[in-house]
């Protein structure tokens, strides 16, 4: 007789359910938030994938992709470290560098697809550059 509807909701619902369809853009099988990352990051092998900003909201985010459970393997290790190498080249504006490394680990981890997406926009500005208070945010544009 007695029929109740649960709902969760909040801003922590809204940016996990962002997340989920941001794996389409990067090619990945699970991301998670900085907060996140922070309750598991010692049970996790996770690399820092992006600083992106969700639609909606202006505040910026860093994103990481969970590759398996620790103690980990090198292979996995290796790709986090190589990749987050190549990230701080990128927002550095090291354009090319940058575009070296993550061409190299596509190249060593099976087509990597978040290197891919990072050496397009490598590329991308470097016939176009951010702008000067560029802050390294990539803006999210779908849901």
């Amino acid at each position: 007789k007695k029929h109740f509807d649960y709902t969760v909701i909040g801003d922590n619902v809204n940016l996990g359910a962002r997340l989920e369809g941001t794996n389409k853009q990067y090619g990945t099988h699970m991301i998670i938030s900085e907060f996140t990352h922070a309750e598991v990051a010692d049970l996790f092998v996770c690399r820092k994938l992006d600083l992106i900003r969700v639609k909606g909201k202006t505040r910026p985010v860093t994103i990481f992709e969970v590759l398996e459970r620790r103690p980990g393997s090198a292979r996995n290790i290796e790709l986090a470290a190589r990749f987050e190498e190549g990230l701080d080249l990128y927002r550095n504006r090291r354009w090319n560098e940058a575009i070296a490394i993550f061409e190299a680990v596509r190249r060593d981890f099976s087509d990597d697809a978040p290197s891919g997406v990072f050496a397009e926009r490598s590329r991308n500005y470097l016939e176009a550059p951010p702008p000067d208070d560029w802050d390294g945010a990539y803006t999210m544009t779908t849901k």
